[in-house]
C-alpha cells in the first residue's frame, strides 16, 4: 500500500513539474514574440520615416534609347550619412514596363554606394535599362 501511496505522490508531482515547466517556456516563448515584434516595429519606422524624408530624396531624370522608343527614366533615391543608397524609386512618364526592374533595383542596389551602384552587373536580365541606370548614376560621381 505504502508502494501505491508513494507511486502516486511521485506521479503528481512530475506532472506539477511538467506543467509548470510548460508554462514558463509559454511565457518566454510570448516575451520572445513581444520583443521581437517591437524589435521590428522599430525597424519598419525607421526605413519609413528614411523613406518620407522628401528633403532628402534626390533625383536623376536621365534618357535611353531602347528597341521601341526613346525612354525617360527617373531615378529617385535617398542616401544615408555614409552616403549609402537608403531608398531607390525608378519611374517612367513614357515607358510602362520597369516596374520589375524598379523592383529589382531596391533588391541590388540599396545599402549600396553611388559607385558601388554605377558598377553593379545586371539589374533584372535588362541588359540596356541596367547599362542606363549605371550611366545615370555615374553622372552623380
Amino acid at each position: 500500500m505504502k508502494f501505491v501511496t508513494i507511486l502516486l505522490f511521485l506521479t503528481f508531482l512530475a506532472s506539477c513539474t511538467t506543467q509548470n515547466v510548460e508554462t514558463e517556456t509559454k511565457v518566454m516563448e510570448d516575451k520572445t514574440t513581444q520583443e521581437t515584434i517591437a524589435v521590428m516595429d522599430d525597424a519598419l519606422s525607421s526605413l519609413d520615416n528614411m523613406e518620407k524624408d522628401e528633403s532628402k530624396v534626390q533625383l536623376i531624370k536621365y534618357s535611353y534609347a531602347n528597341p521601341a522608343q526613346e525612354v525617360n527614366m527617373d531615378i529617385n533615391y535617398n542616401l544615408d550619412a555614409s552616403g549609402k543608397i537608403t531608398m531607390i524609386d525608378i519611374t517612367s512618364d513614357n515607358w510602362d514596363k520597369l516596374g520589375g526592374f524598379n523592383t529589382a533595383a531596391k533588391e541590388v542596389v540599396v545599402w549600396l554606394t553611388l559607385e558601388q551602384a554605377s558598377e553593379v552587373e545586371l539589374i533584372s536580365g535588362a541588359s540596356l535599362t541596367t547599362a542606363a541606370f549605371k550611366e545615370a548614376i555615374k553622372t552623380q560621381l
